[in-house]
């Protein structure tokens, strides 16, 4: 009986053992599969904000240019996207985090960003983040399309009234008319106007305030309250 129950306790030391040995290594083993899907995931996170801030300086350039870029390094040269110099031991502006090159063409109408991003699950979850993303094995393509005409040119000066917004036909910013003549302006309202030299057919003048006035070779002019 005692055999029996020395046994038992044997047995109930080994199972408890056991029981914590694989309970340490679950815990190892979930540890170690937490933190590598969060690596992998702040990566591939990282290479959607790329991409977007990429697509961005696109837009920003074609607003700017009425084109796309010849080549994408000319975001860079033009100061539409400066990258992140540090990435990929400072090699290149156009890397993804996961160091591979980015690159980027134009197709039809529309601007095509293409980066091979080795795992074909990363590339799904970067197309699934990104405007315009698709994924094809482990390329992921981001499709910018060109901007619409209304967006383009919302910041220009209209010709033609638009009483939904008037603020398009108001400057917001002197106008240098660069050495160039304006013509046949039906009537002036200023507040104020200065003229090196003004020629004027007929002049309706409510008041002049002058130091003198000059009639050809004569003048009038005053000395305190006389002229």
């Amino acid at each position: 009986m005692i055999s029996l129950k020395r046994q038992a306790g044997y047995g109930s030391l080994l199972l408890m053992a056991l029981v914590g040995i694989l309970a340490l290594g679950s815990t190892v083993y979930y540890k170690t599969r937490m933190q590598q899907p969060e690596s992998v995931r702040e990566t591939y996170e990282s290479t959607a904000e790329e991409l977007r801030e990429i697509s961005s300086a696109l837009t920003a350039y074609y607003r700017d240019n009425m084109a796309w870029p010849a080549t994408i390094n000319d975001l860079a040269a033009g100061g539409y996207f400066a990258g992140d110099a540090a990435r990929c031991g400072g090699g290149g502006t156009f890397q993804s985090p996961f160091c591979t090159a980015i690159f980027g063409g134009q197709v039809g109408d529309d601007y095509a960003l293409t980066v091979n991003l080795l795992k074909e699950s990363v590339a799904q979850a970067v197309a699934n983040q990104i405007p315009g993303g698709s994924s094809a094995g482990t390329t992921v393509t981001a499709t910018i399309n060109r901007p619409f005409q209304s967006a383009l040119y919302e910041d220009f000066l209209q010709r033609v009234e638009d009483p939904s917004n008037p603020q398009r036909t108001e400057l917001n910013v002197d106008l240098d008319i660069n050495n160039n003549d304006l013509i046949n302006i039906g009537s002036l309202n200023v507040q104020r106007a200065t003229f090196d030299n003004g020629e004027f057919t007929t002049a309706n003048i409510d008041r002049v305030e002058a130091e003198s006035i000059h009639l050809g070779n004569n003048s009038i002019t005053y000395a305190g309250n006389q002229l």
